[in-house]
């Protein structure tokens, strides 16, 4: 192809001028190089692992060394020799002119972006034919370019895409400790400094980078994994000021993983923030210093969404406001978003350590206890404040744990288990923890009859009333039983109330409001939101009379019958929905179903993927297929019944059912009907074994 005179004819200044200005920052290949095509590349992911992505490769003429379009470059004996498959760069070239398909899609360009793998454009095809002297054919690649899209267009897009790549090949090289490849993409990032705002925090990683080589800690050859976090043997043994600045000075080491997406990271349990929250109020002073002036970053990384351009290496400064919140048990930051995090804030560090000194210098003397009972009984305390000092009043001596992005965040649920004895009702008096709670409650705006959707007030006093069934102080349930009967509040507060006061030992109330609601006396509008809150309200205490006010949901006459039909058949496991399934009302609602041959209007299939699809006029949804069940034999599709989806529902359930049900198995009537023969013979024989994820079994089997 070299010697092919109309390949090298002299191209136009378009090619020479985008040759120019992709070679600022792409590899461009000399004569004699051997073209690539499937190489294996492994890169690092933000999961702390590697993966391999097919690529084109350059091999020097004396075949020792392999370069990619990023300019990174490998031995060639490190690379799957199955995987490099030499090609001639001319013929591939004419191959992608014929190409009217277009199955390249110049448009978006993407590989596997997430971890900074971008296959290459017609235009950079273009680009390595001009630099390997084919004029000719680097000047009809860039014709055929033009015809995608505007070629400033696409060298920007080109430009934008390899920036991402340097900043995802820096962070995530960081962050599993590969810090000669990080040096590598710290280098390149300087490239895009035109188009690279978004990844600004690239100059800070280098900077961190350097930092650990002036101190000997850097660089790093890569061991192969990522790096998990063990803690030393007999570290928690020193004596607390060598084990404090110990753990402070080894902050920037601190390699603590997100695990899902959206999601956070946890430093809570991270070895170091548990060691440094035992240690308590001594930490403090050190920990506020380390929030107020340390530049240092961790190994840690936290981003929105894998396939998202957005990547933070979270500061040590992170580290350190987590293990404060901890000690104080006080949150001073909260992520408002699922890819926020305080690193992205930390330019307000330093006004936050003089505020968290001056609290610090005001009740930093006093045990924790007392400065909980101080905020909830300060009436300048807000609300927030005032409600996380309740919750760790009642989880005294337990505490939860904070964090600076979401879903990391653990507080008890305080109504979901039985009172404990609280050692805080015998250390305060006038007032009592009970009563500092109460009067908070008081303290709040009026309630209103009205939905409470959006009442804060409301919210809050349901908040202080779950504390206050966790201190288990029973002298306060004859107030709480005279609020449960005000007809006047909105009704979930109320259910609270009933619940709060009969967890403490005045349970006539919520008696009285079972019998009727069995009964149907109560008015409430027919809506979903109403029947959760009633039944996790009644699944809350045990009693009889709940037992039947929760049985009668299930007698078609009912009210709410209908709505919890409906809720029952058509759940899909989110959010509260499994409250629904934590009594055995839905047992006997389910299997009253089982004989309704009424269409549903959904069509059931499999599809390529052996996914359970489930279509629904414009809906569809799917889920995968439990381990072990085989597909052979099975009809194409089926018109979903009713019956049909109760039993799905009910195998789900019960344990003692056939694991699997769906109307396309060969034998689908057969096993519906031993579901229905088996629920028939069992009614009122099964109990909920587990909630979270509702289990019945046999009675004889509980135990």
């Amino acid at each position: 192809a070299l010697l092919n005179n109309s390949l090298m004819a002299t191209p136009t200044d378009g090619v020479a001028q985008c040759h120019a200005k992709l070679a600022a920052y792409l590899f461009m290949p000399a004569r004699g190089m051997i073209f690539l095509r499937g190489v294996r590349r492994k890169y690092h992911t933000v999961w702390s692992r590697s993966e391999k992505e097919q690529c084109n490769g350059w091999l020097t003429a004396d075949r020792t060394r392999v370069h990619f379009a990023d300019q990174w470059s490998v031995p060639l004996e490190t690379l799957d020799s199955q995987s490099c498959r030499e090609a001639d760069f001319a013929d591939v070239c004419e191959q992608l002119l014929s190409d009217d398909t277009q199955t390249q899609d110049d448009n978006n360009i993407r590989g596997s972006g997430s971890v900074g793998c971008f296959h290459e454009t017609t235009l950079i095809f273009s680009a390595w034919a001009y630099a390997l002297g084919l004029g000719q054919l680097a000047e009809s690649l860039y014709q055929k370019a033009c015809g995608i899209l505007p070629i400033e267009e696409q060298l920007m897009e080109t430009k934008t895409n390899y920036s991402w790549a340097a900043f995802a090949g820096l962070v995530h090289s960081f962050m599993v400790c590969d810090d000669t490849q990080a040096l590598f993409h710290s280098a390149r990032t300087t490239l895009f400094v035109d188009v690279n705002e978004e990844f600004k925090q690239a100059q800070c990683i280098t900077d961190d980078l350097n930092r650990r080589i002036a101190q000997g800690k850097s660089p790093r050859e890569f061991s192969g994994k990522g790096r998990r976090e063990e803690q030393p043997p007999d570290v928690d043994k020193m004596p607390s000021q060598e084990l404090l600045q110990f753990l402070i000075e080894s902050l920037d080491e601190t390699a603590a993983r997100q695990w899902g997406q959206p999601g956070g990271i946890d430093f809570s349990h991270n070895w170091r923030v548990e060691l440094l929250t035992r240690l308590g109020d001594q930490a403090v002073p050190a920990l506020i210093d380390t929030l107020e002036k340390d530049k240092r970053l961790t190994r840690s990384v936290h981003f929105w969404r894998d396939f998202a351009h957005n990547r933070t290496v979270l500061a040590v400064k992170e580290v350190a406001l987590v293990a404060l919140e901890n000690i104080l048990g006080k949150t001073v930051f909260q992520a408002c978003s699922t890819g926020d995090n305080f690193t992205l804030h930390s330019g307000g560090a330093a006004e936050l350590a003089t505020s968290l000194r001056a609290y610090w210098a005001t009740f930093g003397s006093l045990p924790f206890e007392e400065r909980m009972m101080r905020a909830l009984q300060d009436q300048a305390t807000p609300v927030g404040a005032a409600i996380e000092a309740a919750e760790n009043l009642s989880n005294f001596p337990n505490r939860g744990s904070h964090s600076s992005s979401v879903f990391t965040t653990t507080i008890v649920d305080g109504t979901a288990r039985a009172p404990q004895k609280n050692p805080l009702i015998a250390r305060f008096t006038s007032p009592t923890v009970a009563e500092a709670i109460l009067a908070r409650i008081n303290s709040l705006p009026p309630f209103t009859c009205e939905s409470d959707r959006h009442n804060d007030a409301s919210h809050a006093a349901k908040a202080f009333l779950h504390c206050l069934i966790k201190v288990g102080d029973g002298r306060v349930s004859s107030t709480l039983a005279l609020r449960a009967r005000d007809t006047g509040i909105p009704i979930s507060l109320r259910l609270t109330y009933l619940l709060a006061a009969a967890r403490l030992g005045s349970s006539e109330p919520f008696k009285e409001f079972s019998i009727r609601f069995a009964s149907q006396q109560i008015e409430l509008p027919a809506t979903k939101e109403n029947l959760i809150l009633v039944v996790r309200t009644l699944t809350g205490y045990d009693c009889a009379e709940a037992d039947g006010a929760l049985m009668a949901l299930a007698e078609p006459s009912h009210p709410l019958y209908a709505v919890a039909r409906n809720s029952l058949l058509n759940t899909n496991g989110f959010g509260d929905e499994d409250t629904l399934q934590e009594h055995p009302y839905c047992l006997r609602l389910l299997s009253a179903c089982l004989d309704d041959l009424t269409p549903t209007g959904a069509t059931v299939s499999v599809d390529e993927n052996l996914n359970l699809r489930r279509r629904t006029g414009h809906s569809d949804c799917t889920q995968s297929l439990p381990g072990g069940v085989s597909t052979a034999g099975w009809r194409a599709s089926a018109e979903e019944r009713v019956c049909d989806r109760a039993a799905a529902t009910l195998v789900r359930l019960v344990k003692a059912l056939p694991r699997f049900y769906c109307p396309l198995l060969p034998n689908a009537e057969q096993v519906l009907q031993q579901v229905r023969t088996f629920m028939a013979e069992n009614d009122g024989r099964l109990r909920l074994k587990n909630k979270g994820r509702p289990c019945y079994v046999l009675l004889d089997c509980l135990g």
